[in-house]
C-alpha cells in the first residue's frame, strides 16, 4: 500500500499541475506556452536523476532513499505551493522532481522483489492501478482546488498523502534491502542530466531562436557530446550509473523503447489537451479537469485487466493490442479536434487511454522480470530515464510543432481558435510516436516469462532474448 501511495503521489502531481497551467501563467506573468516549463522541468529533473536514485536505494538500501525521496518531495512542493515568482517555482520543480527520482525506482524495485514471478502481473496491477485512481481524478482535484483555491493549493494537498506514505510504511514493514558492495558513479550522475537538458532546449526552443541559429545547433551539439562522454565513460567503468549491457536483454530494451513513446503521447496530451479544451472549448480549470477523465478512466479499468492477463500470457500481444488503439486514438484526436466538438475529442482519448491500460502494467512488470534481482533497481532506474525523457521530449516537441505552426501561419497568434490547426499537427506527431511504439512491439518475445534470470548472462542468453 505504501509502494502504490508513492507511485500514486507523483502521478498526481502531474495531472493536477497540467490543468493549472493557464491560471500560473496568468499569476506569474508567462506565455501560455512558456508554462508548459513548469512540467517539463520537473520530467526532465526526474528523468536525469532516476538511474542516480535507483543506484542509491540499491547500494544504500531502497527504504531508506524512500523515505528521503517523499520528504524532499513534499518540501518542493510546499515550495512550489508558496512561489510568487516563475524563477522560484521552477527551481522547485526541479527539485520536486529530484524527489521522485529517488521515490519511484525505489517503490517498483521493493514490489516486484517482494513478490514471486507468477504473482508479479497482478501486483504490479494493483501497484499502478490504485495510482490510476489519483491519475484519473487528479485532474478533476486540480481543476476544483485552482478554480477555488489558487493554483497553490495543488501542492499544499500533497501533505496528506505524504502522512499516508508514512503510516503504511510503518504498518507494511518495508524492507530495506541493498547491495553495499559497490561504488556511487559520480561523473555519470553530473554529466547525465547537463546531457539531456541541452537536447531538450534545443528541441523546445527551436521554432522561438530559429532552427538555423547558433544557438540551437550549439544546444544540440553540447546535448549530444555530452551524452557521448557519459556513454564512453559508462562503458569503462565496472558499476555505472547506467549499465548499458542491460540493454543487450532484447526484450528488456524494447520495453524501454515502448515507454519512451507512451510518455511522450501521455505528457504531451496532458499539456496541449488541457490547453485544448480551456482556450478553444472554452472549458473551465475544473472542466478541463473532468476532460481528462475520458482518457484516464477507460486507462484505469483496463490496467487491472491487462495484469492478470499478462500473468496468463505475456506481454507481447496485449502490448501489440494496446499500443495499436492508443495509435489510432491519437490520429482520430488530430482528425476531429478541428470539428471542436468535445464528443468527438473525448472518443480519440478513451482509445488513447484503453490503449495505454492495456501496455504499461505489462511493459513495466515484463521489463523488470528481465533481470537478476540484484540489477532490479538499476533497472527500474533506466526505465524510468527512458519514461520521463519521454515526456520530456514529448513536451518539447509538441511545444515545438505548434510554435512552428503559428509561426508561418499568418494571424494564428492573434486568434486562439486558430491555434486549433496548430494543436491538431502536433496531436499527430503523438500518434507517429505511438506508431513508433507499436512497430518496436513486434521485436517482443512471444510467450511470458516462466523463469527468473538468475544472473545478467543468464538473462542475456534466454530463449527469445
Amino acid at each position: 500500500m505504501s509502494m502504490t501511495a508513492v507511485l500514486s503521489m507523483v502521478m498526481m502531481n502531474e495531472t493536477t499541475v497540467a490543468v493549472a497551467l493557464p491560471s500560473i501563467a496568468r499569476d506569474l506573468d508567462m506565455s501560455v506556452h512558456r508554462s508548459s516549463a513548469v512540467i517539463s522541468v520537473y520530467i526532465l529533473s526526474f528523468a536525469s536523476f532516476v538511474a542516480f536514485g535507483g543506484r542509491l536505494g540499491d547500494l544504500f538500501g531502497r527504504r531508506n532513499f524512500l523515505i528521503v525521496g517523499i520528504l524532499v518531495f513534499f518540501l518542493a512542493a510546499l515550495v512550489c505551493g508558496l512561489a510568487s515568482s516563475r524563477e522560484v517555482l521552477l527551481a522547485a520543480r526541479l527539485v520536486q522532481g529530484i524527489g521522485a527520482a529517488l521515490m519511484v525506482p525505489a517503490s517498483a524495485a521493493i514490489v516486484v522483489g517482494t513478490f514471486s514471478l507468477e504473482e508479479r502481473g497482478r501486483v504490479m496491477a494493483i501497484y499502478a492501478g490504485f495510482a490510476q485512481v489519483f491519475l484519473s481524478f487528479g485532474p478533476v482535484i486540480g481543476g476544483f482546488l485552482t478554480e477555488n483555491f489558487g493554483w497553490g493549493s495543488i501542492f499544499f494537498m500533497n501533505l496528506p498523502i505524504v502522512i499516508g506514505c508514512f503510516v503504511a510504511m510503518l504498518l507494511g514493514r518495508v524492507p530495506n534491502r541493498s547491495t553495499p558492495d559497490g561504488h556511487l558513479d559520480l561523473a555519470g550522475a553530473c554529466l547525465l542530466p547537463p546531457s539531456l537538458f541541452f537536447f531538450v532546449l534545443a528541441i523546445q526552443e527551436g521554432s522561438s531562436w530559429g532552427w538555423s541559429s547558433m544557438r540551437v545547433w550549439m544546444s544540440l551539439a553540447g546535448g549530444v557530446a555530452l551524452f557521448l562522454i557519459f556513454y564512453g565513460l559508462e562503458r569503462g567503468r565496472r558499476q555505472p550509473l547506467i549499465d548499458f549491457v542491460l540493454l543487450r536483454i532484447r526484450a528488456f530494451r524494447v520495453d524501454a523503447v515502448i515507454l519512451f513513446c507512451v510518455q511522450f503521447s501521455i505528457a504531451a496530451m496532458a499539456v496541449y489537451g488541457v490547453l485544448y479544451v480551456q482556450r478553444v472549448l472554452g472549458f473551465s480549470p475544473l472542466e478541463s479537469g473532468a476532460a481528462q477523465l475520458a482518457m484516464a478512466i477507460p486507462l484505469l479499468l483496463v490496467t487491472q485487466w491487462a495484469g492478470r492477463i499478462f500473468d496468463r500470457m505475456g506481454a507481447r500481444q496485449l502490448v501489440l493490442a494496446g499500443m495499436g488503439l492508443a495509435t489510432t486514438g491519437c490520429f482520430v484526436v488530430a482528425a476531429v479536434i478541428t470539428l471542436k466538438s468535445f464528443p468527438a475529442y473525448a472518443c480519440g482519448l478513451a482509445f488513447i487511454g484503453a490503449g495505454f491500460g492495456m501496455t504499461l502494467t505489462p511493459v513495466n512488470t515484463d521489463a523488470l522480470s528481465r533481470v537478476p534481482a540484484s540489477f532490479r533497481g538499476q533497472a527500474s532506474g533506466i526505465l524510468q530515464t527512458m519514461r520521463q525523457a519521454g515526456g520530456a521530449l514529448g513536451i518539447a516537441a509538441m511545444t515545438a510543432t505548434v510554435a512552428l505552426f503559428v509561426s508561418i501561419t499568418p494571424g494564428v497568434s492573434g486568434h486562439p481558435e486558430m491555434q486549433t490547426h496548430a494543436f491538431r499537427w502536433a496531436f499527430g506527431l503523438a500518434g507517429l510516436i505511438n506508431l513508433l511504439g507499436f512497430s518496436a512491439a513486434f521485436f517482443l518475445p512471444s510467450g511470458r516469462q516462466t523463469v527468473e534470470p538468475a544472473d545478467l548472462e543468464a538473462a542475456m542468453q534466454s530463449p527469445g532474448l
